[in-house]
């Protein structure tokens, strides 16, 4: 960066200034997980907002520019990370974190006069966008977080992140780059051979796990919370056939891609990957009541009750669209969006008359 002038005539130099802020990060995100270790979660909004007001003001009145600073932007997204991989989806600090995120994107770009003429504006840019408009590294960051830690942390922890990021993924942030990681998540969930298992399990961390000693039900709430938070930007996306991601991210796992569904659809999102997603979930509904396996079944029928509801109160032109897909599956006994509608409502229905059963013989 070339020197400022008199608006900033007392500052240290950027590469001193970039220097200290790579050299203080490890022990800064090291303080981080101190503060979570002892429960401390109060503290991640605040370390959140400081960094938010000690970036701005090194950019707008030490004149220091983003590729100097940059450091520091991704020290904020580890933070904003282990805040929603930590704190209870259930929480309503949980959602706070999520509006604090939509509030710093609101503040809109981040600006100071300009070094050469002080009656024009400079706005801060990186390599991934605007600050704070565009909320750059968001996208990469949360995706590299998921990519590395997806496989040891434990359920809880999975289930925490999941849903913070389909929260911010529905409000529709970084023009829904975030959904890269719902792709990454179905693909690993539906798209991909792997064995039942249990939600009964312990769900512990592991350091050692793999991607590939990962479960379906491992998955499943991860699945979950991406269809029950972000349902109306997915159905969209995939009628849209939304691929704003690199092709690796967004292409499809074997066992879709080796599918009729598979073999016409692009990379990214499309109605035929949805139809496969949707024929996936009802064959693991069918294997999970076939073992015993209650909480999946539930659970896998509350998914496909979302996915077929939000179909059935759309568009009648996209239902018919989606609806042609089933064209596709070979196996179809028993399956079809209109018998998956209905099943869903007398499954409610008699669980309405068991219900009404039980309060007359309590009394």
């Amino acid at each position: 960066m070339q020197d400022s002038g008199d608006l900033y005539p007392s500052r240290p130099p950027s590469r001193d200034m970039h220097a200290s802020a790579l050299e203080s990060s490890p022990g800064y995100r090291e303080s981080v997980q101190d503060d979570i270790r002892r429960g401390n979660f109060d503290e991640i909004r605040g370390s959140m907002y400081n960094l938010v007001w000690y970036l701005s003001m090194r950019y707008r009145h030490d004149g220091y520019s983003m590729e100097t600073l940059e450091p520091i932007l991704h020290d904020f997204w580890h933070v904003c990370y282990h805040g929603g991989r930590h704190l209870s989806h259930e929480s309503p600090e949980h959602d706070r974190l999520v509006l604090d995120i939509v509030r710093f994107r609101a503040m809109g770009p981040l600006k100071r006069p300009a070094k050469q003429n002080h009656q024009d504006i400079e706005i801060a840019r990186t390599t991934a966008g605007v600050v704070w408009e565009d909320l750059p590294f968001l996208v990469a960051d949360m995706t590299d977080y998921w990519l590395n830690d997806c496989a040891t942390m434990n359920a809880t922890q999975r289930c925490n992140i999941a849903r913070f990021l389909a929260k911010l993924s529905s409000a529709g942030l970084s023009n829904d780059g975030l959904f890269q990681i719902a792709l990454l998540v179905f693909h690993d969930a539906l798209e991909t051979a792997r064995p039942l298992g249990s939600l009964d399990g312990s769900g512990d961390a592991n350091p050692d796990r793999r991607m590939g000693d990962l479960t379906i039900a491992d998955f499943l709430p991860a699945v979950y919370a991406w269809i029950q938070e972000a349902r109306y930007k997915i159905l969209q996306l995939s009628d849209e056939s939304w691929n704003g991601c690199p092709d690796d991210l967004g292409r499809g796992g074997a066992m879709f891609v080796e599918s009729d569904l598979g073999k016409k659809s692009p990379s990214g999102f499309s109605h035929w990957r949805w139809m496969f997603w949707l024929k996936r979930l009802e064959d693991i509904n069918q294997e999970a009541k076939q073992v015993g396996e209650k909480r999946i079944a539930q659970q896998v029928s509350e998914m496909i009750d979302i996915m077929t509801g939000q179909l059935e109160d759309g568009d009648p032109l996209t239902f018919k669209k989606f609806e042609a897909a089933e064209a596709f599956i070979p196996d179809k006994k028993e399956f079809s969006i209109k018998y998956l509608i209905e099943r869903v409502s007398d499954e409610w229905n008699q669980s309405q008359e068991e219900g009404g059963q039980e309060i007359e013989e309590s009394t």
